[in-house]
C-alpha cells in the first residue's frame, strides 16, 4: 500500500510542478523523457529485493509517470496540435472564414 502510495504522490507532484512548462516548445523531448525516466524506475521496482529500494523505485516510476500526464493534459489528450483542437464558431474543429 505504501508502494503505491508512494507513486501516486510522485506522479501527483511532478504533474504540478511541470505544468508551466509544458506549455512552451519541447513537449516531445519532456515526454520520451519521462517514459525514459518511468521505464528506469519500473525496471529498477521490478529488480529490488529491500522495500526502501521499492519505494524510492516508486518515487522515479511516478515522477516519469507525471511528466508524461503532464503534457497529456496540457495537449487535452488530442494528437492536434492545440491551435486546432480549440472549438470554431458553430462548433466545427477545422473553420475557415469563406473569401469573398
Amino acid at each position: 500500500m505504501l508502494f503505491a502510495a508512494t507513486q501516486l504522490m510522485a506522479t501527483a507532484a511532478v504533474t504540478l510542478l511541470l505544468a508551466k512548462r509544458a506549455a512552451r516548445p519541447g513537449r516531445v523531448r519532456m515526454t520520451r523523457l519521462g517514459l525514459a525516466v518511468s521505464g528506469v524506475g519500473f525496471l529498477g521496482a521490478a529488480a529490488v529485493t529491500d522495500p526502501v529500494t521499492l519505494v524510492l523505485a516508486n518515487l522515479v516510476l511516478g515522477a516519469g509517470l507525471g511528466a508524461v500526464r503532464c503534457i497529456v493534459q496540457v495537449m487535452g489528450g488530442s494528437r492536434r496540435p492545440p491551435d486546432q483542437s480549440r472549438p470554431r464558431p458553430g462548433g466545427v474543429v477545422n473553420w475557415r472564414p469563406v473569401p469573398h
